[in-house]
């Protein structure tokens, strides 16, 4: 039986150029037999119809934290109701508002009341979402339980390529589907995982290295996260995203990688090394490139 079914999951909608996404990710939803109560703030029917989500959700949309028979509070309603509650896409302001706290709306006072689960999809502008504040912000919501996937890089709303574009609906509804599964016995813990190979260059073009798909080490992450552990993911050059939830560092060769762990392991419980670290590396590397000569011999000289 799938994680999702007959399940009732709380599907928050902000005000981003992303919320048209909420619309495939509560038709997803609605595919794996969730039960799905849309939830949208003011700001987010500007980018989306609530008869939409309406429609494809077969449940009234709540915009409103009282309904009509004011005896009934709609917040303390789904709340209670939810066995998963889902923001995508969420905007600095209402990451900023949970983290600090703030219930001014029928989907922040629903957020402080559910004992449920709660999954975060970010989706913002990469400048806002590499502010200091929002880190903060996401740190603390992540240290006490919250869960968070993505963002993604990729082209904004401003045509620019970055880091803040929504996770894709597929990646985030399979994201809920773990977080339903998933257990907390790593709360509090932080863990250093180091994945795939290393490169170690010869010249400006020429490097050597090794086949390494880095996926045990992304998947040891991914598993770690879900798990509610704080994950530093150190990784050598691969074609993988990022897994959702992580704290992220891209090296090249094995000197970085090496700096980088020692700079990460103080704050760590425990360290994963996984990656295909090469053993040896040029003794010299050249400024350019080295050219073809008309000896039949080229010696290497490799160092450890």
């Amino acid at each position: 039986m799938g994680a999702l079914r007959n399940k009732n999951i709380l599907v928050g909608v902000t005000g981003s150029i992303a919320a048209y996404k909420s619309a495939e990710i509560v038709r997803l939803l609605r595919k794996k037999k969730a039960i799905v109560y849309p939830i949208m703030t003011k700001t987010a029917t500007h980018f989306l119809a609530p008869l939409t989500l309406q429609n494809l959700a077969s449940q009234p949309v709540t915009l409103k934290l009282f309904s009509r028979d004011i005896r009934k509070a709609e917040h303390l309603s789904l709340a209670e109701i939810a066995d998963a509650c889902l923001i995508a896409p969420a905007t600095a302001n209402i990451i900023g508002k949970i983290a600090n706290g703030i219930a001014d709306d029928i989907l922040t006072t629903t957020v402080l009341a559910t004992k449920a689960p709660v999954l975060l999809a970010p989706a913002m502008n990469n400048m806002m979402y590499e502010n200091l504040i929002l880190q903060r912000n996401i740190v603390s919501l992540k240290a006490i339980g919250f869960k968070f996937v993505g963002p993604a890089r990729g082209y904004l709303a401003d045509g620019k390529i970055g880091l803040g574009r929504m996770t894709e609906p597929q990646k985030i509804v399979e994201c809920l589907e773990r977080v339903m599964q998933s257990r907390d016995d790593f709360l509090g813990k932080a863990f250093v995982v180091t994945a795939g190979p290393t490169r170690e260059p010869l010249d400006r073009v020429r490097f050597f290295s090794n086949y390494s798909s880095g996926k045990m080490g992304y998947a040891l992450a991914e598993e770690g996260a879900s798990r509610g552990a704080r994950i530093v993911l150190i990784s050598g050059p691969t074609s993988l995203d990022p897994p959702s939830g992580v704290e992220f560092h891209w090296v090249e060769s094995a000197q970085e990688m090496h700096k980088m762990v020692r700079e990460k392991i103080g704050e760590a419980d425990g360290i994963v090394m996984s990656a295909a670290v090469s053993d040896y590396a040029p003794a010299n590397k050249e400024n350019g490139k080295i050219k073809k000569t008309t000896q039949k011999k080229f010696i290497l000289e490799l160092v450890q």
